[in-house]
């Protein structure tokens, strides 16, 4: 599995919010097109997926995902 370019921003995006902060509609609009909700629903579905054994994420993508992960926890 590799996460493309518009799953790897949103990652980066929420990872750069912090964990204290959930971002808004004006902010996801601006950057994505879409509402804070949707992409939080991206987020998850994004977070959910399995670094399968056959196609298995870089280093650099498994690092952002784990963090991902630790702040949607």
């Amino acid at each position: 599995m590799r996460l493309d370019w518009y799953d790897r921003r949103i990652l980066e995006f929420v990872v750069a919010c912090g964990p204290c902060s959930q971002p808004t509609d004006e902010q996801t609009f601006a950057c994505f097109g879409i509402s804070a909700q949707r992409v939080m629903r991206r987020l998850d579905a994004v977070i959910d997926l399995d670094d399968t054994p056959g196609l298995p994420l870089g280093e650099l993508d498994r690092g952002l995902l784990k963090r991902a992960r630790a702040l949607r926890v």
